[in-house]
């Protein structure tokens, strides 16, 4: 009996002796580390930055119209050409210049069929054009470059005007062009090498003091000083404002509610937004019936 009580009391003080070297600072048993455990830091720091990249290629987009009439939204369209030009908006169609020779032998092709052109033709095509587009469902885009309205994708204030010019063969097929202080693209070259169709200006003055202007006129612009901007201007109302036939983001979603008959622009009329280049149209005369 004695031998027995003995016994349970050399277990017992075995057990406190086991428990009380665990309990010693260094002897703690060392849990196995995890992988994720080890690298938490590296991983979250990489998912991070993979969400980050993902907003950054879904938000990333475009520019160039005018605010409305009433000045509506101004501030929204001011921040979007300042993001513009940070992001190159001066230059924006320059990369396009380098393609042309992928085009097509069609497109690419230089030779113009003479045609006949009036005033009267050049608006008609813009309107035409302008529904073209509306129901294809292109969508707006400051950086678009396609060099001709078939296969196009989305659209831009020049472009409308190119793809017009195209239409009527005053441009051959694939030449586009756009303004700011100067003139850009295939285009605009084609312009300065025909004189006898095209006469080029460079006024620099603000849009509503510009005395020079005629009906049919290309205008090239900076709005805000920042985004170029191009349009046609289409005369003066019974008022005397400025009518404009433009397909900036703004501008196009009137004309869409106008049928495509020119609007007008009082932001251009109440502010110092300056023309910079006048492209004027040797248009053929109207044969009498």
């Amino acid at each position: 009996m004695t031998r027995q009580k003995h016994n349970n009391k050399s277990i017992q003080e075995e057990k406190k002796d086991n428990t009380a070297d665990i309990r010693k600072p260094g002897n703690r048993r060392k849990r196995p580390r995890s992988f994720l455990g080890e690298n938490r830091v590296l991983i979250i720091g990489g998912l991070t930055a993979l969400v980050i990249l993902m907003m950054i290629l879904l938000f990333t987009g475009g520019r160039q119209d005018p605010p409305d009439e009433t000045g509506a939204g101004a501030e929204t369209e001011t921040e979007g050409r300042k993001r513009d030009q940070k992001e190159g908006s001066d230059n924006y169609w320059e990369a396009e210049e380098e393609t042309e020779e992928f085009l097509s032998p069609t497109e690419a092709s230089t030779e113009v069929k003479e045609k006949k052109v009036t005033e009267e033709d050049f608006y008609e095509a813009l309107k035409d054009m302008g529904r073209k587009i509306n129901s294809s469902g292109l969508g707006y885009n400051g950086n678009a470059g396609h060099k001709t309205f078939q296969g196009a994708r989305d659209f831009n204030c020049a472009l409308y005007v190119s793809w017009t010019l195209q239409k009527l063969k005053l441009l051959p097929s694939g030449k586009t062009f756009w303004f700011d202080d100067k003139g850009h693209g295939s285009g605009y070259r084609y312009m300065e090498e025909h004189e006898e169709r095209f006469e080029i200006r460079h006024p620099n003055v603000p849009i509503h003091s510009s005395a020079s202007l005629k009906p049919g006129d290309i205008c090239g612009m900076k709005i805000n000083g920042y985004a170029p901007h191009t349009a046609v201007f289409a005369g003066r109302n019974d008022k005397g404002h400025m009518l404009w036939y433009s397909a900036g983001r703004t501008d196009f979603r009137k004309m869409v509610k106008k049928d495509f008959k020119p609007i007008r622009f009082k932001y251009y009329e109440q502010n110092n937004d300056m023309l910079y280049t006048i492209v004027h149209i040797q248009f053929d005369k109207k044969e009498e019936e």
